[in-house]
């Protein structure tokens, strides 16, 4: 059976947490309330936002490689909109996708890559078919090895960074997104762009919520 978003973000967000050496606070960015008591905290401790969106795919092509999806204007909106602001919106792409892999290694941080959305090109073209036409679906394939992502029409092939390697290493050139909302009501309007499967995480050093 296929694990869905869901199930990557919970267990993702508890094995992050148990290894992460700041304080965390998570916070979803789909409801206003639980938004801006997430941005208000990160606000008041001076801390760092970065945002995760969590992609699941149990489709393994014969290369080897994991086949995840991309909605294409999604993508570009939300590239236009974090401003060049690096390591602080990230896919994350788990190398498992079903519950018999699951039941082999549960380790879906240890087990999970980030692309960070600021590393994309400035140009990112319509996804076509092998005739060369817009896909209907208006998604990019997205196929990922450990360390490595091609996502096509036209293929990119972009760097991945180890998430358990990034968060032991306490989250080495995060900006925060933060940093490029004047007031809650410019981040509440971001939220709109992003994939209903996100999740923020305020990174602190205080324990003064």
């Amino acid at each position: 059976m296929r694990l869905s978003e869901k199930t990557i973000e919970l267990n993702f967000c508890s094995q992050f947490t148990r290894i992460a050496k700041p304080l965390i606070l998570w916070f979803g960015l789909t409801q206003r309330q639980e938004a801006q008591a997430g941005f208000d905290a990160c606000t008041r401790v001076n801390g760092r936002l970065i945002i995760f969106q969590f992609k699941a795919s149990n489709k393994i092509l014969l290369s080897g490689r994991r086949r995840f999806y991309l909605q294409h204007d999604q993508l570009i909106n939300l590239q236009a909109r974090i401003n060049s602001f690096q390591r602080s919106v990230f896919y994350v792409f788990p190398l498992v996708g079903s519950t018999f892999e699951f039941s082999k290694n549960s380790n879906i941080l240890g087990l999970s890559w980030f692309l960070d959305v600021a590393s994309l090109p400035l140009v990112i073209g319509v996804p076509e078919t092998r005739r060369g036409v817009p896909r209907k679906s208006c998604l990019h394939y997205a196929d990922v090895a450990p360390g490595v992502v091609t996502i096509h029409s036209e293929p990119v092939e972009l760097q991945l960074l180890p998430a358990s390697t990034y968060v032991t290493q306490e989250f080495p050139g995060a900006d925060g997104i933060n940093a490029a909302f004047g007031s809650f009501t410019d981040f509440w309007e971001f939220c709109h762009y992003l994939l209903p499967n996100s999740a923020g995480a305020v990174i602190t050093h205080t324990t003064d919520w």
